[in-house]
């Protein structure tokens, strides 16, 4: 049995696509503060999240920025 795993890298290559992974601030080294003070976690929202995505799309697509 094939690992699917694997398929989104054939993918890609099938295609030449770019594989990006991103990761949300607050998770690994991607953490924007230097302290785990509540009020700092008035940015770890779902507002925020797709905020993020959508500045993360229009750097990596430019021509596709609104």
């Amino acid at each position: 049995m094939p690992d699917t795993r694997l398929f989104p890298f054939m993918l890609g290559a099938t295609h030449n696509a770019r594989f990006m992974v991103l990761e949300h601030r607050f998770y690994g080294d991607s953490q924007p503060f230097d302290t785990w003070d509540l009020e700092n976690f008035a940015y770890l929202n779902s507002e925020q999240a797709l905020a993020d995505l959508a500045y993360f799309i229009g750097t990596v697509n430019p021509e596709n920025a609104n």
